[in-house]
C-alpha cells in the first residue's frame, strides 16, 4: 500500500456527525497533528436540511456550532397556549449550508486534511487499522468514522419514522414574533401517526413551518401540502410565498442503540451519527446527541482512551421502548400523551428528560403525570420479552 494512501483517520460522509467531529478536533487542537481523509461524493453546496435543538449554552452542540447558529428563540409556545420562557434554555437553528461552509473553510485551512469526492464501496478492519475501498483505490487509517445511514436493513417491526415536510415562507406583512417559536402544535389532523407542527420565525416576515409525523408511514409532499396550506391560512398571516422546502425522515428505533458504553479495542470502523444510535429513539431528536458523542470521541482520541459509543442508560431505553410501542400500535394516544407532558411538566424538566440528563426522581414525577393505563399495556409486552414495536396479537389484559 502506498504510504500516501495511509491516514490517521478517514471520515466517511460529511454530515452532522463527521462535521462535529472536525469541530471537536479543532477545539482540542488536534487537526494539525493528525492526517484526515474525507470521502464524500457530494459537493455539499445546498441547504439540504435544517438542524435545531434546545440548549443551555453549555452542551457540545452549542459550543461547537455557536459561530453558525443563525437564530435562537428564548420563548416557546406549546399546545397553542400562552408563551413562556425557556430560560436557561433556548431553541436554536442551524442552516446546513452554513455548517457545510464552515466545515469547508476548516478543511481548506489544514493541509493535513484531504477531501475526495468519492463514494465508499466497502469498509473493513483487521484489529490494527481499517481500510476503505473506493473507485479511486483503497485507503488505510488507524480509525474510520462512518457516518453513512445504516448499511443493514432494520426490520419494519422495529422502526417508526419521524418524517417531515417543511416550508420556509415569506409573508407580505410582518406577522411573526422573532423571539417566539412554536414546538409540537398538535392542532392538525391526526392520521397514520402522531402529527404536529413547528413554527420557527427568523424575521418578522419569514418562518420555517414544518409538518411532522411520528409513524410507520413516511409523510409525502402530496399529503402534506393541503395540511400546511390550511394551517397557514388558519393563522391569518395573509399572502405568502415559499422560499425553500425540505423533505426528510429520521429513524426512530432501538435497534441501533449500542449495548456497551465503549467500543472494543480492536474495533477500528466506528459508526457515527444515526447508524451509531445517536438518536433519541422515541422522538427522533438527534443533533444534540450527535454533537455530544463526537465531542467525547475526540476527547478519547486525544487521551488515547477507549472510544465511547452514544450509550443510552437502560432506564431511558425502557422509557423509549414503551413510548415507541404506543406510537406504533396506538398512534391516537400520541397527541394526548405529549400534550399532557408539556402541560403538567415544566419545559426545563422536559428538556432534561429528553436529553437523558434527568434524575430518577424527576423521571418518576413525569411518569406519574402521564396517563398510566397505556404505559402499563406497553410495559406488559416488555416484561413478556416482546421486543417488536408492532404487536401481532393482544393479551387479554390489553388496554
Amino acid at each position: 500500500m502506498n504510504a500516501t494512501n495511509a491516514y490517521d483517520y478517514i471520515l466517511v460522509g460529511l454530515g452532522a456527525a463527521t462535521i462535529n467531529l472536525l469541530f471537536s478536533l479543532e477545539k482540542l487542537s488536534l487537526l494539525g497533528q493528525v492526517t484526515i481523509l474525507i470521502l464524500e461524493p457530494n459537493a455539499k453546496e445546498t441547504n439540504d436540511r435544517t438542524w435545531c435543538f434546545w440548549t443551555n449554552q453549555k452542551d457540545p452542540a452549542f459550543v461547537l456550532n455557536q459561530p453558525v447558529i443563525s437564530h435562537h428563540w428564548p420563548r416557546v409556545l406549546l399546545n397553542g397556549s400562552q408563551a413562556e420562557s425557556m430560560a436557561p434554555y433556548q431553541y436554536v437553528h442551524l442552516r446546513s449550508k452554513e455548517v457545510y461552509q464552515r466545515a469547508k473553510a476548516l478543511i481548506a485551512e489544514h493541509k493535513t486534511i484531504t477531501w475526495l469526492q468519492e463514494p465508499v464501496t466497502e469498509l473493513s478492519e483487521n484489529g490494527h487499522g481499517a481500510q476503505a475501498q473506493t473507485p479511486a483505490g483503497e485507503f488505510q487509517a488507524r480509525y474510520i468514522f462512518d457516518s453513512r445511514p445504516p448499511q443493514k436493513p432494520i426490520a419494519a417491526s422495529e422502526i417508526l419514522w419521524q418524517s417531515f415536510v417543511g416550508w420556509r415562507i415569506r409573508t407580505q406583512k410582518p406577522v411573526f414574533e422573532t423571539d417566539l417559536c412554536t414546538l409540537m402544535d398538535f392542532e392538525v389532523p391526526q392520521f397514520k401517526g402522531t402529527q404536529f407542527m413547528y413554527v420557527l420565525p427568523t424575521s418578522p416576515t419569514e418562518a420555517l413551518v414544518e409538518f411532522t409525523r411520528f409513524g410507520r408511514a413516511v409523510l409525502s409532499e402530496a399529503e402534506s401540502t393541503p395540511i400546511l396550506e390550511k394551517y397557514i391560512q388558519g393563522k391569518n398571516w395573509g399572502a405568502f410565498e415559499i422560499l425553500e422546502n425540505e423533505v426528510n425522515k429520521i429513524p426512530m428505533t432501538l435497534a441501533l442503540n449500542p449495548k456497551q458504553a465503549h467500543h472494543a479495542e480492536q474495533t477500528k470502523v466506528i459508526p457515527m451519527g444515526g447508524s451509531a444510535g445517536a438518536i433519541k429513539a422515541s422522538t427522533g431528536f438527534a443533533y444534540k446527541k450527535i454533537a455530544e458523542h463526537t465531542w467525547r470521541v475526540a476527547e478519547a482520541l486525544k487521551a488515547e482512551k477507549p472510544l465511547p459509543t452514544p450509550y443510552h442508560p437502560w432506564h431511558f431505553n425502557l422509557y423509549d421502548e414503551m413510548l415507541l410501542r404506543l406510537l406504533s400500535e396506538k398512534p391516537q394516544l400520541g397527541k394526548p400523551i405529549f400534550k399532557r407532558m408539556f402541560e403538567r411538566t415544566p419545559i426545563q424538566e422536559v428538556f432534561q428528560f429528553l436529553d437523558e440528563e434527568s434524575s430518577f426522581r424527576t423521571d418518576l414525577g413525569i411518569m406519574w403525570r402521564m396517563p398510566w393505563k397505556p404505559f402499563l399495556w406497553s410495559a406488559a409486552y416488555t416484561l413478556m420479552g416482546h421486543r417488536s414495536l408492532q404487536v401481532a396479537s393482544k393479551p387479554k389484559h390489553a388496554y
